[in-house]
């Protein structure tokens, strides 16, 4: 499975691999990223109907392999990333899923469809939510207003403003009197209570108090948060973010004005401006030096996307080397 990511080249989308090299020019308007090895690519509506949210003309989507093969033509008004094997697709408005094939695997019959996640995944049918396996059977249906996808065991659940999570079954497991949670990540959710965020255990236990302004999910033993200052909040001071472990005791950061989770073993963080970003490791340690740039994405297949102005996006590698720079 090669590792590609997306460019725009004359006003078409193409791919390049690590070292910058095109691999993949395409005859199509957009492209999203490649997931499992085929991302969604899309065109102009030849009939010209507006899309509802934008009023713009809509694009319809297909899907291509990593070696710029079509496996569907592009004839679906909407189209998820792949996971498990299965893409949501929608047709005449209702969602379904595709296979690798490109074949219709779920017909279309749910209003919301969600990635598959540990062999389930979350879609809404009329008034209530229900998890559904590959094969399209349900496994259970609930009563709700929001049914998250199923990590480690566990999907987040909202009822009425009140949150809890569901097991496989869709037995509650954990009732929480929170204002948001989010699926679990490395044995541990964020919860909302009280305007602060925390962690939480398997258990429903807190094993870090709510305490953060934000609070982001744990990937690779380290979750990004934004520190609160002692007192009243002060929303005209600048931001403090920084990391933890999973014990909340151990930090590293806290002078950083922004900041992303870690991805590939770094994360970028800006110490003086928010106009320069460098890269850092599991230790703190900095990695790519300070650049200028409005924004610096994650690493992905090897790269990062840099927003250098406005209008001017590219990529860099782990080394800090731009290996691809291009009008949007």
């Amino acid at each position: 499975m090669r590792r590609l990511s997306p460019v725009i080249i004359d006003g078409k989308p193409a791919y390049i691999d690590e070292s910058g090299a095109i691999v993949l020019p395409l005859a199509f308007s957009v492209s999203q990223e490649f997931s499992e090895g085929f991302a969604a690519v899309g065109l102009l509506d030849p009939k010209k109907k507006k899309d509802r949210f934008t009023g713009r003309i809509r694009y319809l989507w297909g899907y291509i392999d990593d070696g710029g093969s079509q496996i569907t033509d592009a004839c679906f008004e909407g189209a998820r990333p792949f996971s498990e094997g299965f893409a949501a697709v929608q047709i005449d408005g209702k969602w379904g899923y595709i296979d690798t094939r490109g074949q219709v695997a779920i017909s279309p019959q749910f209003e919301v469809a969600f990635e598959f996640s540990e062999g389930l995944a979350s879609v809404a049918r009329g008034t209530k939510w229900a998890a559904i396996t590959t094969q399209g059977e349900v496994v259970f249906e609930v009563s709700a207003s929001a049914l998250g996808e199923c990590k480690e065991g566990l999907m987040n659940c909202e009822f009425r403003k009140k949150w809890s999570y569901l097991d496989r079954e869709g037995q509650p497991v954990i009732t929480l009197p929170c204002s948001a949670a989010s699926p679990f990540s490395e044995g541990f959710a964020t919860v909302l209570a009280k305007g602060k965020m925390g962690y939480i255990d398997k258990q429903g236990t807190f094993v870090i108090p709510p305490q953060f302004a934000l609070a982001m999910d744990f990937h690779e033993g380290w979750a990004l948060v934004e520190f609160l200052p002692g007192g009243k909040r002060d929303y005209s001071k600048p931001q403090v973010f920084g990391f933890i472990d999973k014990t909340g005791a151990n930090t590293f950061g806290k002078e950083y004005c922004n900041a992303s989770g870690f991805s590939e073993g770094l994360a970028s963080v800006c110490v003086s401006s928010r106009k320069r970003a460098s890269y850092i490791d599991l230790q703190g340690e900095t990695v790519v030096p300070e650049l200028s740039c409005n924004k610096a994405g994650p690493f992905r297949n090897g790269l990062a996307w840099i927003e250098f102005d406005t209008c001017i996006r590219g990529y860099i590698n782990r080394n800090g080397e731009t290996v691809w720079k291009n009008e949007r």
